[in-house]
């Protein structure tokens, strides 16, 4: 009879660090095994527990189940309630629970996992190994070595890759991805960068901002501490002494998010010899008060004032996002033609950003120009206030003026800020002016993101229903307006208490009066 260990209590020690779905286990059953499982599908519609029974040995009881998640998979198949990220979960927890089965070698056991895998592979386009070598274990496992021959039938490894992975093997040294760390990382930034440009294959491109968050991670941090060490191929306590090793909850929590991507596109280009198991930064606890900066509601009218008093087209800027929520890119690009003074509103349009130029990884350059806003429902309305509409009537009259001044050309497409040079802000500037224009006029700390916090948060206070005020905003759920902008003000604290403590001295003053 085969060797078998307690796996039951190893496969849920796992599980939990894990956290995966999926995993078989066996366990000693009457006078035979008993293999187990648990099929995850789209939300969580469904979440059978598999069994297979054998009276024979464990191994049995695993190509029983096997059959039986092949079946099961099908029908799941047909029904369309497997997604891509599902299946290439599948494969990994299966291949994981083979090794710590130690069942890598049995070939009926594999021949059965391969048809699983053939399964996984129809769906969605799929991209994981579809042949099984039984001599290569694949994953990490309590430290043992892993060989890497024939891993993979589609990777293009070259002989100078290949010494050194035989080189990792001999010092019992696994590495995650079988290409060194910048390679994968410059090709999976380029992929990214494709992804901006709007096709018929990718009708909502990703935003060029998103991207360029994700540039800093890569030059700052990942390929440099990886370059210093002079680690090429990395292994798994690589990746948890770089997290260890960065300061500030926000930057580990975006460099660990570009692993995770990294990772997931070097498995759908099989460069990858195991997922590697990355914990995720625990955010600090903070204070509500310290996580959000926005303005009181009572210093509201101040800051406008000052915003008044200043006049110019930044200060101006500024009191358009406290009085509208905008977001800085989406002030920078107003344009004149955005005013619709007949119905009193602000159309948004358009955003005004700051795109950097590549080459490869490294930004050699900037330009600037209009584009697309954040999200479809960020195309919206909004109401002028009247005192918003009045000071952006008198500032175009000025503006009018300034440009045949200088003859320069205006007309209803010009843009309603701009700066000495006639042309708009962008984002990145307005922080600099911000703290500028609180150290002129001794103001409270505050950002220009703060300003449409400012807006959420004195529209929710003054009862603005949740439905208008997340279309306001640009937002799709209200639960993002909640959570984000929203703040819980110092006016509102103290209402509530006084409504509580009124309460209490109502009470207290009637058994006073009964005594």
């Amino acid at each position: 009879m085969e060797k078998i260990q307690n796996t039951s209590t190893m496969v849920k020690q796992n599980r939990s660090e894990l956290k995966r779905q999926y995993t078989i286990s066996v366990a000693k059953k009457d006078s035979g095994f008993q293999a187990r499982a648990t099929l995850k599908v789209i939300g969580g519609a469904k979440n059978p527990r598999i069994t297979a029974y054998s009276g024979v040995s464990p191994s049995d009881a695993v190509c029983k189940i096997l059959n039986k998640i092949a079946e099961r998979l099908t029908e799941y198949r047909n029904m369309n309630l497997l997604r891509k990220e599902i299946c290439l979960n599948i494969y990994d927890s299966i291949m994981i629970s083979m090794q710590e089965l130690n069942l890598t070698s049995n070939s009926d056991v594999m021949d059965s996992a391969t048809a699983v895998f053939k399964i996984l592979t129809s769906i969605n386009n799929t991209n994981i190994p579809t042949t099984i070598y039984p001599q290569s274990n694949i994953y990490q496992n309590n430290n043992q070595s892993v060989q890497f021959n024939n891993v993979f039938q589609t990777s293009s490894i070259t002989l100078e890759e290949k010494n050194k992975l035989e080189f990792f093997e001999q010092n019992q040294v696994t590495p995650v991805i079988s290409k060194d760390f910048e390679t994968v990382a410059l090709e999976w930034f380029e992929h990214e960068k494709s992804l901006t440009e709007k096709s018929e294959d990718n009708p909502k491109p990703l935003s060029p901002k998103t991207v360029q968050g994700y540039n800093s991670p890569l030059t700052d941090v990942l390929i440099p501490y990886f370059k210093d060490k002079q680690i090429c191929f990395i292994t798994e306590q690589n990746i948890k002494e770089l997290i260890n090793s960065i300061n500030g909850y926000r930057t580990k929590e975006i460099v660990y998010i570009v692993l995770k991507m990294l990772f997931d596109f070097a498995r759908e280009k099989n460069y990858i010899f195991y997922t590697p198991r990355i914990r995720k930064p625990q955010k600090p606890y903070a204070e509500e008060e310290e996580s959000i900066i926005f303005i009181e509601s009572d210093r509201q009218d101040v800051w406008l004032d000052y915003f008044e008093t200043e006049n110019t087209d930044v200060s101006l800027l500024f009191e358009t996002m406290l009085l509208t929520g905008l977001r800085p890119e989406e002030a920078c690009g107003l344009k004149w033609c955005a005013i619709d003074e007949t119905s009193n509103e602000l159309i948004i349009n358009n955003a005004y950003k700051d795109y950097p130029i590549y080459d490869g990884v490294r930004i050699i350059g900037h330009e600037r120009g209009d584009g697309r806003l954040k999200t479809t429902e960020s195309y919206r309305k909004i109401p002028l206030n009247p005192r918003l509409k009045k000071i952006l009537l008198e500032h175009k009259e000025k503006q009018q003026r300034l440009f045949k001044l200088f003859k320069t050309k205006w007309n209803e497409n010009s843009y309603i800020f701009v700066n000495q040079y006639r042309r708009p802000y962008v984002p990145e500037n307005l922080s600099k002016c911000m703290r500028t224009f609180i150290k002129k006029y001794e103001l409270e700390y505050m950002t220009p993101y703060g300003l449409r916090h400012s807006f959420a948060t004195f529209c929710s206070e003054e009862g603005m229903e949740e439905i208008v005020l997340m279309r306001l905003m640009g937002h799709s759920d209200f639960n993002t307006t909640q959570k984000y902008y929203i703040c819980v003000s110092s006016k509102r604290k103290k209402q509530a208490m006084e409504q509580v403590y009124k309460h209490i001295f109502k009470n207290e003053h009637r058994t006073e009066n009964v005594s």
